[in-house]
């Protein structure tokens, strides 16, 4: 099934509908030439990640599930594949099993930084913002141009009202990659909070 997203004001209507079609398109078009790739190979991991990728892509954790599982059947090393595992079951608000799935992963790969901000994501639905802390700093430890974890450390400051080193992470954020949206927008949202912006 299609993504869900609001709609746009009339002005924007055509071109977004084309970029959702596209979108769409192309999601089935991978997703059709990923199962060719597996009735070629049925044995590739990888493929079955993509796919899974795909799946995941189009919200349908339940078959993304399915064929990381599978993927992890042939390849119990695939971190790749453990972390997505991890992702979807965030995404379907089971956090036991996001966090042993994510804890695999680390486990397998500790020195790759996404994972380690992935963590930190798992922490804070738990709402344990301080190990959310700790493993969004882990994060920019192996990789200090992570702006996704500059800005989810951000976000953790902000929920505990520490709005100085969230304003602090945020611009950070926005020095590493001007164009992140969600930096300019969390930023802002902060300066209104503590009344410096009207």
């Amino acid at each position: 099934p299609p993504r869900s997203t609001p709609k746009p004001s009339s002005a924007a209507s055509d071109v977004y509908k084309r970029q959702v079609f596209t979108e769409i398109k192309n999601l089935r078009l991978a997703q059709e030439y990923s199962e060719k790739a597996l009735r070629l190979n049925p044995n590739s991991s990888e493929t079955l990640s993509n796919l899974g990728n795909i799946f995941f892509a189009n919200k349908n954790y339940a078959k993304a599930i399915n064929v990381y599982e599978k993927s992890l059947i042939i390849d119990p090393s695939n971190s790749k594949a453990l972390m997505n595992l991890s992702l979807c079951y965030k995404e379907l608000q089971d956090l036991d099993e996001a966090y042993k799935r994510a804890k695999m992963a680390i486990e397998l790969d500790p020195a790759n930084s996404q994972f380690q901000n992935c963590m930190g994501l798992i922490f804070k639905d738990y709402n344990d913002i301080n190990k959310a802390i700790l493993f969004f700093k882990r994060s920019l430890s192996l990789d200090a141009m992570n702006f996704e974890a500059m800005t989810n450390v951000a976000d953790a400051y902000k929920s505990t009202n520490n709005f100085s080193k969230a304003l602090d992470h945020y611009q950070r954020a926005i020095e590493i990659n001007p164009k992140f949206c969600k930096a300019y927008r969390n930023f802002s949202i902060t300066l209104r909070a503590i009344g410096k912006l009207y």
